[in-house]
């Protein structure tokens, strides 16, 4: 006898085995192939003995529904993701249309379903009347009974392309509207990739459950004395494996296309130290007369003389007498006007003005009222030809008020448990930033123990002793910029690792990255390797480029969404706000703290770290991850009743016909089912 191997692309599956010795199957895709063998085991039962009762199949029948009932769990979260994509494309009519459509169909066929279940819970107390009449409607001709409802959604689903017909299939459809409107933004926390093949597995779940029924309903007719249904049970099947081979055809294309990419929306609300996190007092907007920035305390200069300069003291006990000094470096000084009323921050603040505003009504800030009394600032001429005036400068003073620290230290999964990473976050601990991981124990198939799944403890390091051992990367003027990168492993490789390095004067990410046997889930501990991208903005051919921020303002004051704005192979550098819209005073880009993960736990081929804002803002330095590639990691078995059934090769692009004289991978079992979905219920 011959066999059909489908390798196709699809999400949680086995490697086939050099050579084809052995067929590994996904088992969402390894339940459409037992429940034939099921199914037909209950047909050669029912044929080998004259004198079979309804009850006789009850067991049989209440094994398969049993499965179908752990199904439920997998189809109601997907019904549901289902109906919030519906509500979020209101602009995409016709795909919004089909996605209701499809819904309702997977609905119907889950209730239909139920409703069998309890018939057939105590088939010899359930009226004979009832069965035969549900059995007939399930298999008739209608366009809503379950052979019908099985088209329809076959109709939706898979392409079509005829003379006169062109149905790109809903998924397909809903794979063009994310490209176009980048609705992977949803808050969904799901990659593109991952949505559509859950969308998928609905729909392979779906067709298993309808086909069951179909099949025991002709048992039921059979055993009632209808007729043999010999031929219309080897049609349905014929039709059902057709369609699991058309929709897996379609999957492989859409799934390529799909992007993995998983990042976070804004939050409803921006909340410092849950939402997001700030670096302080990096760069921040300073006043200072020349006189007090030069040893003779003289103002032969001007402002814009001073672009590296100190504080050298305090003439007269003028407004430098009134705020506290930088004394740190001084950098980018320029002139404004001569006289100003300051609006100083409170002592515990951030900041050190709320705003300036000069004498022609120039302000730099947002005027509001002020806390404490404002204070009035005057040049002044010293001795006749010197004018002593007050500068606009950018103060960059390291010390117990300005958290400027990144973690250099390596933060792994503990791979010694076979756990990977799954996840991460911004964190700030002792005012050093760490990016801390998730992590979660891999299982065979490249799937993740959910209940294994938490956030690694990170230790806090000690400013003191961690400069000692250069445990860290301190920002200043000189050395503030990001890397903005997309890492990923090769093939076959998962993440179980993150770490910041210095790259001259930027700040580096680095991913690391394990080979794994995808059948057995075991890690490849010893061959390990970490990923970065070290160009520079020097680099020949490949030179890193800057992202700029043009008059960027506090990130949490626009009501507008970010979006990211960064592609692979930039950087961004850590500044100040905007003069005229903040007064300098605050340190931007913040960070996103919102953990990266998915709904559903899975490996990660890698992560990046990218920027994503509003023109005009700050924006945000954030995360983002990249969900494992399953594309090489599939293949459906089908047995085929003859030669003839070779035609559905025309309908999917990779078909190998090998011989198979057993059918012993048909068979199924009620534990293997149940432990299936309960592992794969979300």
């Amino acid at each position: 006898m011959k066999a059909l191997i489908v390798a196709m692309s699809i999400i949680g599956l086995a490697t086939l085995p050099p050579g084809n010795s052995a067929v590994a199957v996904i088992p969402a895709l390894q339940l459409a192939v037992s429940a034939v063998g099921a199914v037909m085991h209950a047909w050669t039962h029912l044929k080998a003995h004259k004198d079979v009762k309804l009850g006789d199949l009850a067991g049989s029948l209440n094994t398969l529904q049993d499965q179908m009932q752990v199904i439920d769990s997998v189809v109601k979260n997907t019904e549901a993701q289902m109906y919030g994509l519906v509500s979020q494309l209101s602009k995409n009519t016709r795909t919004e249309l089909k996605l209701h459509e499809l819904s309702e169909l997977v609905s119907r066929i889950s209730s239909t379903s139920k409703l069998m279940h309890e018939y057939m819970k105590n088939p010899n107390t359930t009226e004979r009347i009832t069965l035969e009449d549900f059995a007939m409607w399930c298999v008739s001709h209608n366009p809503d009974s379950v052979s019908g409802l099985l088209e329809r959604i076959s109709m939706i689903t898979s392409p079509v392309s005829n003379p006169g017909l062109i149905n790109p299939g809903v998924l397909n459809m809903l794979l063009e509207t994310m490209k176009e409107s980048n609705h992977y933004m949803w808050d969904m926390q799901q990659s593109p990739n991952q949505l559509l093949y859950n969308m998928y597995n609905t729909i392979i779940l779906t067709e298993i459950k309808g086909f069951a029924m179909m099949q025991y309903s002709w048992m039921i007719l059979s055993v009632y004395g209808k007729g043999n249904f010999t031929i219309e049970s080897k049609v349905s099947k014929q039709q059902y494996e057709q369609r699991i081979i058309m929709a897996v055809a379609a999957c492989k294309r859409i799934m390529g296309e799909s992007s993995r990419v998983l990042w976070r929306n804004d939050p409803k609300q921006h909340i410092e130290g849950e939402t997001y996190i700030s670096l302080t007092r990096l760069l921040q907007g300073y006043i200072e007369n020349e006189v007090d920035m030069n040893g003779d305390g003289m103002c032969r200069y001007n402002c814009a003389f001073y672009q590296l300069a100190t504080n050298r003291g305090c003439f007269k006990e003028q407004f430098c007498s009134k705020q506290k000094a930088c004394n740190g470096k001084i950098v980018e000084c320029k002139f404004v006007e001569s006289d100003m009323n300051i609006c100083q921050s409170d002592r515990y603040s951030k900041r050190r003005y709320e705003w300036i505003e000069y004498k022609t009504s120039k302000t730099y800030g947002r005027k509001k009222a002020c806390s404490k009394s404002t204070t009035k600032v005057k040049s002044w001429w010293r001795w006749l030809f010197w004018h002593c005036s007050y500068c606009m400068c950018v103060c960059d003073q390291s010390g117990p008020d300005s958290d400027r620290y990144f973690s250099l230290k390596e933060e792994l999964a503990d791979v010694a448990r076979n756990k990977v990473v799954v996840g991460m976050q911004f964190v700030k601990l002792k005012r050093i930033i760490y990016m801390q991981i998730c992590e979660g124990i891999l299982l065979p198939g490249g799937k993740i123990d959910k209940e294994s799944v938490t956030w690694k403890e990170i230790r806090p390091m000690d400013l003191k002793y961690a400069k000692i051992y250069k445990e860290y990367h301190e920002l200043s003027n000189e050395q503030r910029a990001i890397d903005l990168d997309d890492l990923e492993g090769p093939h076959g490789y998962i993440m179980t690792g993150v770490r910041f390095k210095k790259l001259g004067p930027h700040l580096n990410f680095e991913i690391q990255t394990m080979p794994f046997n995808f059948e057995t889930g075991e890690l490849h501990k010893d061959k390990y390797v970490w990923i970065s991208n070290d160009n520079t903005p020097v680099t020949i051919n490949k030179i890193r480029t800057p992202l700029t921020l043009d008059a960027p303002d506090v990130p949490t004051i626009t009501n507008l969404p970010s979006m990211p704005d960064s592609v692979n192979n930039q950087y961004v550098k850590f500044t100040h706000t905007d003069f005229v819209k903040d007064a300098a005073q605050t340190t931007i880009p913040f960070l996103d703290k919102q953990p990266v993960i998915s709904k559903i736990p899975v490996p990660l081929s890698g992560a990046g770290i990218y920027h994503k804002g509003v023109y005009g803002s700050g924006g945000f330095v954030a995360p983002k991850i990249f969900t494992y590639d399953y594309s090489n990691h599939f293949e459906v078995l089908f047995k085929l009743e003859s030669e003839k059934e070779t035609q559905t090769e025309n309908t999917v692009s990779e078909i190998e016909i090998i011989d198979d004289e057993t059918s012993s991978s048909n068979e199924a079992t009620s534990e293997g089912f149940i432990n299936f979905f309960n592992e794969n219920a979300v």
